[in-house]
């Protein structure tokens, strides 16, 4: 699954199908615990969007674009000799955040059918280059209108869908 040319196989669609099944399976069988890694997750989310440096950081972000794309008057300009450093700036951030970690899931299933099995997810780390987008794409226009004697500046950025990785998660279990 690792290879991208793999959705464009005949079977993947069935194991796509399977994978869901099973996954519902334990959604089923672990409510409370998928409930509890989701609220875990809501949380490092919320406190993201409400966390003081980072609305800082934000702001500077902002800065950062409009000296890229608008000159001293509010107009747009083309620096390329900027918008080069950009990836480099990101991926100083990235490299210095690297890994957020998520707090430790406990807890037994109560199946009558498995007479019950304690378990415990550890190590739940979500890295922060899955938190990027590999591409973002900027466009700028601006409208005269002659008559009017008025200008509009847009700046649209489209960025493609972080992926949220999580790599070496320990699950236990214990009958």
């Amino acid at each position: 699954m690792k290879d991208p040319e793999y959705v464009n196989e005949a079977r993947f669609t069935d194991d796509a199908r399977a994978m869901f099944e099973s996954a519902k399976l334990y959604i089923q069988q672990y409510p409370d615990y998928l409930r509890a890694i989701m609220k875990e997750l809501t949380g490092l989310f919320e406190s993201i969007s409400t966390d003081r440096l980072l609305r800082e950081y934000a702001s500077d972000w902002n800065d950062l674009m409009v000296t890229m794309f608008l000159d001293a008057n509010g107009m747009p300009v083309l620096k390329p000799e900027l918008i080069s450093d950009v990836p480099k700036l990101v991926r100083a951030i990235i490299e210095k955040i690297a890994v957020i970690p998520i707090g430790t899931v406990q807890g037994s299933s109560q199946d009558p059918d498995n007479n019950g099995v304690d378990f415990v997810i550890e190590n739940l780390n979500v890295a922060a280059h899955g938190l990027v987008p590999d591409d973002i794409r900027v466009r700028t226009d601006t409208r005269i209108g002659v008559r009017a004697g008025s200008t509009f500046h847009q700046v649209e950025l489209e960025y493609t869908v972080p992926k949220i990785i999580c790599k070496d998660i320990c699950f236990t279990y214990q009958k």
